[in-house]
């Protein structure tokens, strides 16, 4: 009898974020007991999930089948989403220029090739500042009012495929792949 491998990975596809961004990024972080500063900042394309090994393999591969122009992504101001009436979350806008777009799309459609059911909900590019463990409006909205103007902008040459773990109730991601964007 055949061995069934059942090993799941977690994955999903970004924008990597580069080091002077980062830089940049960090000078956005709040201070403060109840806050917990994301560390490991990037703008999701799609995230995947749990998927088998066999299926993680097939991913690599498909997208290695896109083939579209480097552009320039604009990164401004900040906001905060919310369950409920409560902020949980701070992050750093990002503009949906045609070239994310049109990278959001041919992922996409190179996932559903292979069956992976996408998020329906509205794509909302972001990069997530920090979560917050405890809401207090009054600070988030002197936080955002603070890093209003907030602006920078980076090259894209490639996206990546990253997995994931929870290690100490943390996310830690691993760069699983890159995908080179041409013209780089």
């Amino acid at each position: 009898m055949r061995e069934i491998d059942l090993k799941m990975t977690r994955l999903f596809t970004a924008l990597e974020i580069p080091d002077p961004v980062k830089e940049e990024l960090s000078r956005l972080e709040p201070k403060g007991n109840d806050i917990k500063v994301h560390n490991q900042p990037h703008i999701t394309l799609h995230f995947i999930g749990k998927v088998s090994d066999i299926v993680a393999s097939s991913i690599c591969s498909e997208l290695n089948n896109i083939e579209l122009n480097c552009y320039t992504q604009a990164i401004s101001g900040v906001g905060a989403f919310y369950r409920g009436k409560a902020p949980h979350s701070l992050w750093a806008g990002v503009d949906k220029c045609n070239g994310l777009n049109t990278l959001h799309s041919a992922v996409g459609r190179s996932l559903s090739r292979l069956g992976i059911e996408l998020d329906k909900r509205e794509y909302r590019p972001h990069i997530t500042i920090a979560r917050l463990r405890s809401s207090n409006e009054k600070y988030v909205q002197s936080y955002i009012s603070n890093h209003e103007n907030f602006k920078t902008s980076f090259s894209v040459k490639r996206f990546c495929l990253y997995s994931y773990v929870f290690e100490q109730g943390k996310p830690v991601y691993t760069k699983v792949q890159e995908y080179n964007l041409i013209n780089y």
